[in-house]
């Protein structure tokens, strides 16, 4: 499986989730949404590999503008190997732009996602803090997500956050800093700085 951006400044029906069947040399797409959405993000439990989820981002960027977030933006997951996939919303934003996703080894229902939204825009340094972005924790599998923190470090270019294999509290956020969590995501703490 492949999460493909395609041609970063055009559209492209190179974009989405894809997979091979036979070692990577022939590509079928299984995820798309339409032709400026890129596939960014994509995990594939090692337990159940029935069980995937994946981020798509609607994005492009040329020498003179460039653009994050749009209807084709969101988190999906498949229960069937990648055939079927579904939208996962409650709890998340209704305008995204890049997501970054990870779930817990330790316990699978644990899943964390970092959130673009442009609804109401950013506040802070830096665009430390999202009025409706930011990190998102679900305790079911991705059915129903609670957001847990504001903090989303310059999401367009960094969005990545991974959860410690052996304990679900313990969250880490790449952005400007390394951000770290040990309550599950409520707060983050980076090298230095006071608590976020």
């Amino acid at each position: 499986f492949v999460a493909a951006f395609g041609p970063f400044g055009v559209p492209h029906d190179q974009r989405g989730i894809f997979k091979s069947t036979d070692g990577g040399r022939t590509w079928r797409r299984v995820l798309f949404r339409n032709a400026q959405t890129p596939g960014v993000d994509l995990w594939i439990d090692r337990r159940n590999p029935s069980v995937m989820f994946a981020a798509l981002w609607e994005a492009f960027r040329k020498e003179y503008t460039m653009s994050s977030g749009g209807p084709g933006s969101g988190l999906f997951k498949s229960t069937d190997g990648g055939t079927t996939w579904r939208k996962l919303e409650k709890g998340l934003p209704t305008q995204m732009g890049r997501i970054g996703l990870d779930v817990s080894r330790s316990q699978p229902n644990a899943v964390m996602a970092v959130v673009q939204s442009d609804e109401g825009g950013t506040v802070g340094i830096d665009d430390l803090l999202s009025r409706k972005g930011g990190v998102f924790r679900s305790e079911d599998g991705g059915e129903t997500w609670t957001r847990t923190s504001a903090l989303n470090p310059r999401s367009f270019y960094f969005s990545q956050i991974r959860v410690q294999p052996d304990d679900s509290t313990r969250v880490y956020l790449l952005g400007t800093d390394l951000y770290w969590s040990d309550d599950g995501g409520v707060t983050f703490r980076a090298r230095g700085a006071k608590n976020l």
